[in-house]
């Protein structure tokens, strides 16, 4: 999908295009697209930069028969072209980084394309700014994709991305983002979805997902996860019915009354590893589910499993699958 194809299609696209303006002004707005004058501007943008670096001075700068012609007071052979090789470097580099740009943008077009709803609530200009600022330089298809979600899931629900999470991610090294993807299968959420846990148990994760002892130490260094907590599962004298979930997998537990409280011990998601969560495609597993069951099912405590059907909030309709 286009940029130019996105007028009048719905409320999401139209907040997209917002958005964008802010960040480069009225060059995305669908009516003022013109690709010939991006590539002009482009080149008379880069100028500046150019002579400054060759010592020479502005004379005369114009186009004829499409191309860009410049005079410069010093004709000194040897800057000239070291002027010309870098205007076409830095040319080059702007074609690219505009390039990139518009594949995130594209991106986030797709995702919001069947979105119903966006909130009215505006998104900080400042966070704006950083957000294309780092965008210019994600150059891999994958990651573009993974830019072009943030970008949606802000324009949904401002303020759902900090700062600082934009940060973790554009400095991730394959490495993290792929133990990152692995973690992530292993999360549990809350029914309001919350909070993030994963269940402490070194043995499980090493064979289910091979994390080891120092994938997990990098997560907490890299502020995704915290360790050493402990999750309790609150009882009281009425009985109580909650549940989990790891993807479109749930795990339901009824508590009778005045059962003795369980404590399960987790590493709980920071607000960087939430955020980022919420643009991965998470790949239920069953075996999280049955781990998370054997730690908290006891006299008192029944546990079932089954598949999310649909949310409502933190209501879902569920299909019961069997008890564990």
């Amino acid at each position: 999908m286009d940029i130019k194809d996105l007028a009048g299609i719905g409320e999401p696209l139209k907040k997209l295009i917002e958005v964008v303006s802010l960040g480069f002004g009225k060059i995305y707005e669908p009516h003022a697209i013109k690709k010939n004058a991006e590539a002009k501007a482009i080149e008379i943008k880069t100028i500046a930069e150019a002579l400054s670096i060759g010592n020479l001075s502005l004379e005369k700068i114009s186009y004829e028969d499409g191309k860009l012609v410049m005079n410069t007071v010093n004709n000194n052979n040897e800057n000239s072209n070291i002027t010309e090789r870098t205007i076409d470097r830095l040319i080059s580099q702007q074609e690219k980084r505009q390039a990139n740009i518009e594949n995130i943008i594209n991106n986030a077009a797709n995702e919001l394309k069947e979105a119903e709803f966006v909130s009215s609530e505006k998104i900080d200009e400042d966070w704006i700014s950083r957000f294309f600022s780092i965008s210019e330089d994600i150059t891999s298809e994958e990651m573009q994709l993974i830019w072009g979600k943030i970008l949606a899931g802000e324009v949904k629900k401002p303020n759902s991305y900090s700062l600082r999470t934009l940060e973790l991610i554009r400095n991730l090294s394959k490495k993290e983002a792929e133990l990152i993807a692995k973690i992530a299968d292993a999360a549990l959420s809350n029914s309001n979805n919350t909070k993030y846990y994963v269940v402490d148990d070194r043995e499980f994760l090493k064979n289910e997902f091979d994390i080891n002892f120092m994938d997990i130490v990098l997560l907490e260094e890299i502020g995704i996860i915290k360790k050493g907590i402990s999750l309790t599962i609150n009882t009281s004298t009425n009985p109580i019915k909650d549940y989990f979930a790891n993807g479109d997998l749930c795990l339901f537990y009824d508590i009778q009354a005045n059962v003795p409280q369980k404590s399960v011990n987790i590493f709980l998601l920071t607000t960087a590893g939430k955020e980022i969560l919420s643009i991965l495609e998470i790949n239920p597993n069953i075996n999280v589910i049955k781990n998370f069951a054997s730690k908290i099912k006891s006299n008192g405590i029944s546990v079932f499993y089954g598949k999310v059907i649909e949310k409502m909030g933190t209501q879902i309709r569920w299909e019961r699958y069997g008890e564990l």
